[in-house]
């Protein structure tokens, strides 16, 4: 934002002579207006063009000023503002450069220089002439806040909140710019909470700017101030409906939140906005997935991967719902097609896996799931998923292999030690099996069936005290044990 302002005396002539068609009348000249404009009248009539936004007169009346007084240096200003206005920046320059030699302390000049230069890309040069302008006139916050502006599109973070700091001290109507800018500068900086502070300032100062209340809500996000940035998004669109990205940003708030119902609706009214838009889509999506509507969020996510065939959020997520909706072939094809995607994602075989296990087919899930242990060998999730499968399916051995290379990797596992006995009882193997049970109930005193399961290996090793003081403490543990209780009558106690 360019904040240059003629001089206020300026202003002042220029409401008398719209009024009085320029007659320069006993109570114009009690204001004491600029003697310039007293002597070229053509400067004047420019002037109530300019401010009647037109800008083409306003223009060839200051080029008529300006040939009846070169030297004047506000007619040739007010060419400048008039040019940079038709944007004509470089025509701006040559003439404001005129005014600025004409008269050299001219703050505004300078200020209105740094537009032009700014205007062209010149942005060394209009740093230049924005500090000419602080130089000039340090207690104006016009040049300070011109200059903070270039600095921070600069990059200059550090000068630009200085020269923010400096346009914050004066009065100024431009201070809720500041302050907003001040809020980009510490954002840049990491500063969150300074800058979540700034902007609040800015909302404050001016209630009605869409954009403000939009970096606010931006700069809470990741500050985990959910709350906060919902109620400044919320302000955002009601000021600014059009405003896609406060929508979005109100959509994850309202996930943060909890806030389902919020989140679709920000979520449906950014689809209206822009029906073809990605994130909203793909988000939709998501929210239809985890509200249990399986056919909403495919339709969803297909209209996602429309946008984007490529990505592979979409065909994860794609088969995740087909899962969820048991279509086995469906979550199959939709992860297959993600393995042609990324053939190194283990997550990708591992849901294949689970797919082709969901549809009967244990000897291809069996196969997708080792291709998942092979990209990532320390996923025992994955590992443990895939024995209790062997072991659901009656393939004992290939259980045994699974669940002991399991426990090798997590020694503190009472569950896997306890299926790796079950297996292990299967093929007969009761000496192992029994440590297996001895092992789970280690780590888990409180395990009754393992207990119960030790004590009818026990049995089966010709050890019935053993086994009956086993199915004892799984009765001190859970009294109303229905198989433990049935080994001990079977044993003829109690």
């Amino acid at each position: 934002m360019l904040s240059f302002r003629p001089p206020f005396s300026v202003f002042r002539i220029v409401a008398v002579a719209a009024v009085a068609s320029l007659l320069l009348s006993a109570s114009v000249l009690a204001q004491k207006p600029d003697p310039a404009l007293l002597q070229n009248p053509l400067l004047a009539q420019g002037i109530v063009k300019y401010h009647a936004n037109d800008l083409t007169g306003a223009l060839t009346l200051f080029r008529r000023a300006v040939a009846r007084d070169g030297k004047e240096a506000l007619a040739h200003q007010w060419m400048a503002f008039a040019l940079l206005k038709l944007k004509r920046p470089a025509e701006a320059e040559r003439a404001i450069k005129t005014s600025v030699t004409l008269k050299p302390v001219n703050p505004a000049g300078f200020n209105l220089l740094g537009a032009a230069r700014e205007a062209q890309g010149k942005l060394k040069l209009a740093i230049y002439a924005y500090e000419r302008a602080t130089q000039q006139a340090p207690n104006e916050p016009n040049g300070w806040y011109n200059l903070g502006k270039a600095l921070m599109k600069k990059g200059d973070n550090e000068g630009s909140l200085r020269a923010f700091l400096r346009a914050e001290r004066f009065e100024d109507p431009a201070q809720a710019d500041t302050q907003n800018n001040l809020g980009i500068i510490q954002e840049k900086l990491g500063r969150l909470d300074q800058a979540i502070a700034r902007y609040q300032r800015a909302v404050e100062l001016d209630p009605n700017s869409a954009v403000f209340a939009r970096n606010l809500g931006l700069a809470c996000l990741p500050n985990r101030r959910w709350e906060t940035a919902k109620n400044a998004f919320q302000q955002a669109t009601q000021l600014n409906p059009q405003d896609y990205h406060s929508l979005i940003g109100l959509s994850e708030a309202c996930r943060k939140l909890d806030d389902a119902e919020g989140e679709g609706e920000a979520l449906q009214r950014a689809l209206q906005l822009r029906p073809t838009e990605f994130i909203p889509l793909f988000n939709l999506g998501q929210l239809q997935s985890r509200q249990g509507d399986h056919a909403a969020a495919t339709s969803t996510l297909k209209r996602a991967l429309k946008v984007s065939p490529n990505d592979v959020r979409v065909l994860r997520s794609l088969g995740y719902v087909a899962f969820q909706a048991k279509q086995a072939k469906d979550a199959a094809y939709w992860y297959r097609k993600l393995i042609r995607r990324q053939p190194k994602s283990a997550a990708a075989q591992t849901g294949l896996a689970a797919a082709l296990y969901l549809g009967g087919d244990l000897e291809a899930a069996a196969a997708a799931w080792l291709t998942s242990l092979r990209l990532d060998p320390k996923n025992n999730e994955v590992r443990l998923t895939l024995a209790g499968a062997y072991l659901a399916a009656k393939k004992y051995p290939e259980a045994v292999k699974q669940y002991q290379e399991a426990t090798r990797r997590d020694e503190k596992n009472a569950e896997a030690h306890y299926n790796l006995g079950i297996a292990l009882e299967q093929v007969k193997q009761l000496e192992a099996a029994a440590a297996a049970y001895m092992k789970a109930v280690e780590i888990d005193p409180t395990m009754v069936a393992a207990l119960n399961n030790l004590g009818v290996v026990l049995e089966r090793q010709g050890d019935s005290d053993a086994a009956i003081e086993q199915y004892q403490r799984a009765l001190q543990i859970d009294p109303m044990n229905e198989a433990a209780t049935v080994n001990l009558r079977r044993l003829g106690v109690g």
